[in-house]
């Protein structure tokens, strides 16, 4: 009778122990997790994932599945598009729509080159310069950032050259002036750039006119360019003939010249 009992027992004890696997296998089953899914992707069924969806061919997409993970790519003109199917990662071949490219898993938006030949240079500036290439994920020619020459070179004709050594001219327009005390008058002062690349000069004027004012705008520029003088009197501005020196200064370079300006 024992022994009866203790078969019964090995027997319930199977039974439960099997009845417990098949239970607990069924749960996990039941509440399987997904794989972790892409940053903003779409997630397909329980165990896989694909970033774009199945026929986003514009975007790169990467696929997770239970076979693996795999990521669009490019064949041709063609996007070798990744999506889930029964829970794993399948490709299909995908044609770029008419003007589009495939470039780096995505079908490209068509695009107009901004610049022709690929490699060609442009001057931006008197020491600076621009390149002609391809710079982003399109397949089209762009300028690139603008770039400057080395130390004591200029940039002429899309190539950097060694630069001259700074100079400039100086001049006025009209020679000379008649003002009525307690009135103002102007002229045009001229810096030429003569050689070298252009650096900023600065104007200044000195004169024996009594109780008198001479102002410049701009006060500064770069060669060649102009700056408009200004001589304003005062009524108690004695009358007579004066002589003012305009001067000029900048890149180690001095250059002036005279007006002459006659007060009624």
């Amino acid at each position: 009778m024992g022994k009866g009992l203790t078969g019964v027992t090995i027997f319930l004890l199977a039974a439960i122990l099997v009845m417990g696997i098949v239970f607990f296998a069924n749960k996990l089953n039941k509440n399987a997790t997904s794989v972790s899914e892409i940053a903003g992707g779409v997630t397909v069924g329980k165990k896989c994932a694909d970033s774009d969806g199945a026929d986003a061919y514009t975007s790169k997409g990467t696929c997770r599945g239970t076979n693996g993970n795999f990521i669009d790519y490019c064949q041709g003109s063609y996007v070798m598009e990744y999506y889930c199917s029964n829970n794993r990662c399948l490709a299909k071949s995908v044609p770029c729509p008419s003007g589009y490219s495939c470039s780096d898993g995505a079908c490209v938006a068509p695009c107009t080159d901004e610049c022709s030949p690929l490699g060609y240079v442009q001057c931006t500036g008197y020491l600076t310069f621009k390149k002609c290439g391809n710079y982003d994920s399109d397949t089209c020619l762009e300028w690139g950032s603008s770039v400057s020459c080395p130390s004591g070179y200029t940039c002429s004709g899309g190539t950097c050259v060694a630069s001259s050594t700074f100079d400039f001219s100086l001049s006025v327009s009209p020679i000379s002036g008649i003002v009525v005390q307690g009135s103002s008058i102007t002229a045009t002062v001229t810096t030429t750039l003569t050689s070298g690349s252009t650096q900023l000069v600065s104007f200044s004027a000195s004169s024996t006119i009594p109780r008198a004012i001479v102002s410049f705008s701009p006060t500064s520029c770069y060669p060649t360019c102009t700056s408009t003088m200004t001589i304003s009197t005062n009524f108690t501005t004695p009358m007579g003939t004066y002589t003012i020196i305009i001067t000029a200064t900048g890149g180690g370079k001095t250059r002036s010249t005279t007006y002459t300006l006659t007060v009624h």
